[in-house]
């Protein structure tokens, strides 16, 4: 993941973001907002584009169409599921509490309403993008913890406790 927060909010400002619409004209405007904004952007206009996209570029997070002409876009979002944990967000031309619960359930991280402004869409990326990278680095803590913990005396032997009661 090439995520590198530069701002004091500790924002992502760059990583590489999958967009998948069926509009072109829609994708070319949200690529250039994108890359405005510091991201690279990766555009597919279909399901089989996007998956070979998607296994080729590796994206930090997905923009996904909830319809993509003759694709459905829940479909793709499934299937990435099954392959990553990226953070995912859906635009429909129709939202519906129905709707952004189903995309939710799927494992969306958040159903927006098209049309979006640019300065939304940018801000949710960045904040989903920002709990994703928190949360792998919290991940990593807890690895470096566990791994750490056989050195420190381990839970075989009393670990800390024995060391407290020495001290006593």
């Amino acid at each position: 993941m090439v995520l590198q927060p530069i701002h004091a909010d500790s924002a992502p400002t760059s990583g590489k973001i999958l967009l998948v619409d069926d509009d072109e004209d829609l994708l070319e405007a949200l690529s250039f907002l994108l890359r405005r904004a510091g991201f690279s952007s990766l555009s597919a206009t279909s399901l089989p584009e996007a998956i070979r996209l998607f296994a080729r570029e590796r994206p930090d997070l997905a923009v996904l169409d909830v319809d993509l002409g003759q694709w459905s876009g829940l479909h793709l979002l499934q299937l990435l599921r099954q392959h990553s944990s990226i953070p995912i967000l859906m635009l429909t031309g129709s939202i519906s509490q129905h709707l952004t619960a189903r995309t939710m359930a799927l494992g969306a991280d958040d159903c927006l309403a098209k049309p979006i402004s640019a300065g939304h869409l940018i801000a949710r990326i960045r904040a989903v993008l920002t709990r994703h990278l928190h949360a792998q680095e919290q991940a990593d803590i807890q690895i470096q913890l566990s791994s750490a913990l056989p050195a420190l005396g381990g839970p075989h032997d009393g670990g800390f406790g024995d060391a407290k009661r020495a001290a006593s």
